[in-house]
């Protein structure tokens, strides 16, 4: 039997970010991004994060939101593994992205 594990790479795995346009994300926004899959809320921030398997399957799930259900708009980013990693209390965990990354928003 194979390990599946071994094949893992901090960079084939994505996050993304759901951070709101203003104040905080709300529980019940975090059910409807999340749709029965465990999403993670920062304290200190008020972002929301989710993890995936490939750009793909997260590009896929953000596009099936029915963002007309949200109590507040946010703004989503997707980066990798490697980068959630890289966070550092210094700047109060904040995810370092790529300038690219900083202009690819989606908007819900």
């Amino acid at each position: 039997m194979k390990n599946e594990l071994a094949n893992l790479s901090a960079y084939a795995i994505y996050w993304v970010e759901f951070r709101p346009i203003k104040g905080i994300a709300t529980i019940k926004d975090m059910r409807i991004l999340g749709r029965n899959r465990i999403t993670h809320r920062d304290v200190t921030s008020g972002n929301c994060y989710m993890h995936f398997g490939s750009i793909d399957a997260a590009k896929e799930h953000v596009n099936n939101i029915d963002k007309f259900k949200l109590t507040k708009h946010y703004e989503v980013r997707f980066f990798t593994d490697k980068q959630y990693g890289m966070r550092s209390e210094g700047t109060g965990y904040k995810v370092p992205f790529t300038h690219k990354q900083r202009e690819d928003i989606v908007l819900l």
